[in-house]
């Protein structure tokens, strides 16, 4: 499927999903893991309490670069819940 045509039915279920909030993205990454030979398969994994003391410090943005997505929520690392959980929140910080 080409890049336009993904992105398209990407801001077309955002705007039926939120006709309200849905701005026209500026920009757009998506990464195409079926090419990128150092995956192999790997995700993200942090055992129970393993983050206690520094999960703060690990999604304290950096200057203005803000980091969201599944490794990125304390409850939910490594699930999709916790992908959509970390983006609201860090797009309503921004």
């Amino acid at each position: 499927m080409p890049e336009q045509q993904i992105c398209e039915g990407i801001q077309k279920a955002l705007s039926n999903g939120f006709p309200e909030k849905s701005p026209k993205a500026s920009q757009r990454f998506r990464t195409t893991l079926e090419h990128d030979t150092l995956y192999q398969g790997s995700f993200s994994f942090l055992g129970p309490g393993a983050l206690k003391k520094g999960f703060s410090d690990l999604i304290r943005p950096v200057g203005p670069v803000h980091f969201a997505g599944e490794a990125y929520h304390e409850e939910f690392t490594g699930y999709l819940q916790g992908a959509y959980l970390s983006g609201y929140q860090t797009a309503q910080n921004i």
